[in-house]
């Protein structure tokens, strides 16, 4: 079975990305957010949604194949990469392994976006 087309979708995790070393300086918990600034590379927030990818391979009889990418708990804390941002790694993913691009960014295509869905009927 060949692989005909990779589709890579940013998604959104069942969990937050936190500023562990924000949160330990003091951040005031604000309900299920935190209010104050970010302090480690990579956050856009103290707390912020978790970010993931999903990838989507797509076989020559039509079937799909598809998992996720998701960061590692607590990014950024104690010499953990930053968080996982879809931006950064789908470039990485999307990077052609033959001669020819095989990678398509859902998120950047919305032919391929509107696309995705059907894809599992």
């Amino acid at each position: 079975m060949k692989i005909v087309d990779l589709v890579c979708a940013k998604g959104r995790t069942g969990f937050f990305f936190d500023d562990q070393r924000a949160i330990k300086l003091g951040a005031e918990s604000d309900g299920a957010a935190y209010l104050g600034k970010t302090t480690t590379a990579g956050f856009s927030a103290v707390r912020q949604a978790g970010e993931a990818i999903s990838v989507m391979l797509v076989l020559e009889d039509g079937q799909v194949a598809y998992g996720d990418c998701a960061a590692l708990q607590y990014s950024g804390a104690g010499g953990r990469a930053p968080p996982f941002l879809p931006e950064a790694f789908i470039p990485v993913l999307a990077r052609p392994t033959t001669s020819r691009p095989l990678a398509t960014a859902a998120a950047s295509s919305p032919a391929r976006a509107s696309a995705a869905p059907r894809l599992w009927q």
